[in-house]
């Protein structure tokens, strides 16, 4: 393989989803950056698919890392981010497809704009709409609230609750955001290093908001470049499990409020899990067994028991 320092590392971290990571390859493969100024880093986070048969068979130039046991989202990132040898580097999601330009654009405003620590693209739905959590401000706790008394279609507060998302913005346009998506972030790669990287006290979201706090305390600003598309199928790997993800994701988000928001938003967001959240992903346990909604391995008494952890103690702040 070529030991010349490519100008961008893309690390897509996958667990058993390899049809969209296929796709994704694909994708890559379409791009404007291609060798030695591209380097492609997969980290199979434990695939029992045939992820790997996969890479190896079919995409030769890509770099393929199998770590032996599952380490979670943010430490798979940042094992894939050692090996990243480009002056960028690009967190991807196996379920996106970057247009043929879109990782080039995003680089390229990096590169003349140096008082950015980080860029991410336009993600455009299968439906062919935005997707708003692109580009967006940092969550609040009122956020929050609203968030955990939607049930489905019952949603009688929906445009405030998505006031985050910054609906009043013509996503379809470039501007500065607090906060982009961790389905594709773009940064400089001593710049992610001197971050620490993600937190890998995230256990499946939250560590691309506090990757973005990191690099605002820095002083830098974050840019969402519309002109940079990438198509996102959304959560190939966290919708085989609906209730665990929704558990999981709380407990991460525990984690950032009590980072970021101090004592009283770390308590204020345990009241909402525990008085909001855990209700509701009860009765939505309850609600997918008796409509037949439930995925094979699912069990109502698994999905209980996995709704009992947002009574356990919620995640601290990390410490830095």
């Amino acid at each position: 393989m070529d030991n010349a320092a490519p100008r961008l590392s893309v690390v897509i971290v996958t667990w058993n989803v390899a049809r969209p990571l296929r796709a994704c390859l694909l994708a890559l493969r379409r791009g404007s950056l291609r060798a030695p100024d591209l380097q492609v880093i997969v980290v199979d986070n434990a695939s029992d698919d045939d992820t790997c048969a996969i890479v190896e068979r079919e995409f030769p130039e890509v770099e393929l890392l199998r770590l032996p046991n599952a380490c979670g989202y943010s430490a798979a990132n940042n094992a894939g981010a050692d090996l990243a040898r480009g002056r960028w580097i690009a967190l991807l999601n196996p379920d996106t497809e970057p247009a043929p330009f879109a990782l080039e654009r995003l680089v390229e405003f990096l590169d003349a704009h140096p008082g950015y620590g980080a860029a991410g693209p336009m993600l455009r739905l299968p439906t062919g709409s935005v997707q708003l959590e692109g580009g967006r401000r940092f969550p609040t706790l009122r956020d929050e609230v609203l968030s955990a008394i939607r049930f489905g279609r019952f949603d009688p507060l929906r445009q405030s609750a998505k006031s985050y998302l910054m609906p009043d913005w013509d996503h379809r346009s470039s501007r500065d955001v607090d906060v982009i998506l961790g389905a594709c972030i773009v940064m400089r790669r001593d710049l992610y290093q001197s971050l620490g990287g993600l937190d890998e006290g995230y256990s499946l979201c939250g560590e691309d908001v506090d990757l973005c706090r990191r690099v605002r305390e820095a002083g830098l600003a974050i840019r969402y470049v519309a002109e940079a598309e990438v198509l996102h199928l959304v959560g190939a790997s966290s919708r085989r499990a609906v209730v665990r993800s929704q558990v999981q994701s709380a407990r991460s988000i525990a984690r950032y409020y009590a980072t970021w928001g101090g004592n009283a938003a770390r308590v204020g967001y345990a009241l909402i899990a525990r008085g909001l959240l855990f209700p509701k992903l009860v009765l939505l346990s309850l609600y997918r067994f008796g409509f037949r909604e439930a995925v094979p391995g699912e069990s109502l008494r698994s999905n209980l028991r996995t709704c009992l952890e947002l009574l356990r103690p919620l995640p601290g702040p990390a410490r830095r």
